[in-house]
């Protein structure tokens, strides 16, 4: 009899350690360790996006469209530069020597711009006086016209600083005193035989430029 309470005191013991062993295998799974999440610098699978934007669209101001020069009038100005400069050319010339008329200064020139500087290559070449050095012209024409005989206007500053009259015996200055150096000139031009010409020039001694 004893030994039958022992035996069923062993299955029971032996009951309960074998239910322990199986709760400590498989029991619950709260006694298992729950793995911890790691951080990652990937962003999540789950996170959404912005959608790049683009800058707003910016409206150029307008062009404003470049005014279109009359090729005509561009070759008339080209045509009385060069007869400006011709004319200039013959009158420097004909102060170095005013006894000798250079053909380029009635080529180029009639009325007063033609008179004007023979009578003042007169007047030098009586009391002795030539011109040394060369003058710095920059003319700008406008106003070219193609109406009648045609006309257009020439504005120039004349530097002088190195185109002065002298005596030609002595080399001495024979310019006045407290004469300017730089003035302002305008001439006129217009169509004679086909060509253009200087036709009257004024020169403006108290204007400076």
């Amino acid at each position: 009899m004893r030994h039958e309470r022992k035996c069923a005191r062993f299955k029971v013991a032996a009951l309960a350690a074998t239910l322990a062993l199986m709760l400590a295998a498989c029991g619950g799974g709260a006694a298992s360790p729950t793995p911890t999440a790691t951080a990652s610098n990937s962003p999540s699978a789950t996170a959404t996006s912005e959608p790049a934007t683009s800058p707003p669209a910016t409206t150029a101001p307008p062009v404003e469209p470049t005014p279109s020069v009359d090729p005509v009038i561009e070759q008339a100005t080209a045509d009385i530069l060069v007869t400006y400069q011709a004319w200039w050319d013959a009158r420097v010339r004909y102060m170095t020597d005013p006894t000798n008329e250079p053909p380029e200064l009635s080529y180029n020139s009639q009325d007063k711009a033609l008179g004007g500087v023979r009578d003042a290559a007169d007047r030098y070449a009586f009391n002795g006086i030539v011109f040394s050095g060369t003058p710095v012209i920059s003319p700008e024409v406008s106003d070219v016209s193609f109406v009648a005989n045609g006309s257009a206007t020439i504005r120039d500053c004349v530097d002088v600083t190195n185109w002065q009259p002298v005596y030609a015996a002595t080399g001495g200055s024979a310019a006045a005193p407290d004469q300017p150096t730089r003035m302002v000139s305008i001439s006129t031009a217009f169509v004679h035989d086909g060509r253009w010409v200087i036709g009257d020039t004024t020169v403006y001694r108290e204007s400076s430029c």
